[in-house]
């Protein structure tokens, strides 16, 4: 079976360097052990194409190449280009199976539709009261609707960057003054902050209605988040069968093949909020399973492609 992973030339040449960073070079020697006939494309080099002819090629670098069976994309630090979104839309509407589907990837990163629509599909799922915000926003709105303290993150944002506790009123004037000095088409989003899940969440990674692996991060109690890229650890946990099905039908409300759905922590162990959910959950747990020689959870994690494409 053939495939593709498209990635940005930065990526591209530290795959492709004799020192890649460790994660690369774990997720390169996992992929080089299933023996898939995987190429990696700058998708820069592509060229979108439309026509009444053969529908099965495609330009790549200026050759024509065959449209491969499957292609995702990996790392990319413009998530946005339009090039690279009409590639990822050529490869789907050409009959190539892209994992996750444009659509679903540009729901999932609006953490505000995503979870519209969540919440319209299971009403009775529990999110952080969520507030989208504006030059014309002001604390005092913040403060009546949602209370403090509270959470301010980017819109779009990945690996708790661009995510902010204001513990008061000052402080929230502050971040608000910040936010809109800056000329920047970002959007912002105010959120309760679930503080019995400071530094603590729970992620659930899913492939096509099977659990794939769950774990709780923690920070430790250094930091109100939880993302590993800010040091945070993470601990297996066994989902409850509520959760879990809970989980799927998170996951059917965007039509996502294969992601993350992470909760925070209510006043109970059965009490869950929905955070967000993703559409790459990344490799923290691979490189926990390598580190560990956990040879069940590297063994999922090769039997992945076949669950995704099957």
């Amino acid at each position: 079976m053939k495939g593709v992973i498209l990635a940005d030339k930065l990526y591209k040449r530290l795959i492709e360097s004799e020192n890649p960073p460790e994660d690369i070079q774990l997720a390169l020697n996992l992929i080089n052990s299933l023996n898939l006939d995987l190429d990696i494309l700058d998708y820069e080099k592509i060229t979108v194409t439309l026509d009444n002819e053969e529908e099965g090629k495609f330009y790549y670098d200026g050759e024509l190449r065959d449209l491969p069976d499957f292609a995702i994309s990996i790392a990319l630090s413009h998530r946005d280009d339009y090039n690279l979104q009409a590639a990822k839309r050529m490869f789907e509407t050409k009959g190539c199976k892209y994992i996750n589907s444009v659509q679903t990837t540009q729901i999932a990163k609006d953490k505000l539709y995503s979870l519209q629509l969540i919440k319209e599909a299971i009403p009775e799922i529990k999110i952080p009261k969520t507030m989208l915000i504006n030059q014309f926003t002001t604390p005092e709105m913040i403060v009546d609707y949602i209370g403090l303290p509270c959470v301010v993150k980017i819109m779009d944002g990945l690996q708790g960057k661009g995510v902010t506790l204001a513990k008061d009123k000052k402080e929230l004037e502050t971040i608000l003054t910040m936010l809109f000095a800056a000329e920047n088409n970002n959007q912002y989003i105010a959120q309760e902050a679930i503080m019995t899940s400071k530094g603590r969440d729970l992620r659930i990674a899913i492939a096509n209605n099977e659990l794939i692996y769950s774990f709780v991060r923690s920070s430790g109690g250094n930091d109100f988040r939880s993302n590993t890229h800010v040091n945070g650890r993470i601990e297996d946990y066994e989902p409850s069968e509520e959760l879990l099905d809970l989980s799927f039908r998170v996951a059917e409300a965007i039509n996502l093949p294969y992601g993350s759905i992470d909760y925070l922590f209510g006043e109970n162990d059965e009490e869950f909020y929905l955070c967000e959910v993703n559409t790459f959950p990344g490799f923290s747990k691979l490189l926990k399973a390598i580190a560990e020689n956990d040879e069940e959870t590297i063994r999922i994690f090769k039997e992945l492609p076949q669950k995704l494409l099957k």
